[in-house]
């Protein structure tokens, strides 16, 4: 999935930020049937809107403030609203063939109670390592790769990986 982050942060001291994230989805994960009486004509992972999400966070450098190349490392904590509708609606094992159970992308058959309550929102941290050279005292170009972890919806372990420009105002 392809994100756009937005950061806003304010400068508590010369190596610590308070952060505020948005994020917004710039891809759509639907879950698409040819065929809604057939579930092996079903594919994909289940969301039929972009989603958006808010990371609150702070950042600290190792750095010194006036170093050209900075090292730090960022904690955000995070909520991410998806609509998983489609998801909860998806069609589930649909009759048997024989003995075999026939099951949307030949899953084991649901667990039907539990899926059904399956949430829009998600929540979870973010830690990440952040590499940043500063041509100029104003402006930044950074690389972050980060761990991502969700588990109010369910589990979920995912790995970021950020590129931007950074500008200060005094």
């Amino acid at each position: 999935m392809a994100f756009l982050d937005i950061t806003g942060g304010y400068g508590v001291h010369p190596r610590i930020d308070l952060l505020l994230t948005l994020r917004v989805g710039l891809m759509r994960r639907d879950y698409v049937c040819k065929d809604r009486a057939d579930p092996k004509t079903c594919g994909g992972l289940f969301v039929d809107r972009v989603g958006v999400g808010l990371f609150p966070g702070i950042r600290a450098y190792f750095s010194k403030p006036s170093a050209l190349v900075k090292v730090g490392a960022t904690v955000d904590f995070l909520w991410f609203h998806e609509n998983f509708a489609g998801y909860r609606s998806r069609p589930l094992c649909t009759g048997t063939r024989g003995a075999d159970v026939i099951c949307p992308l030949g899953r084991e058959a649901p667990k039907v109670e539990a899926e059904g309550k399956t949430g829009d929102d998600d929540v979870g941290v973010r830690l990440g390592m952040r590499l940043q050279v500063d041509p100029h005292h104003n402006v930044g170009i950074f690389l972050m790769p980060a761990a991502r972890m969700t588990f109010l919806r369910w589990f979920e372990f995912g790995l970021d990986l950020q590129a931007g420009i950074q500008t200060r105002f005094p």
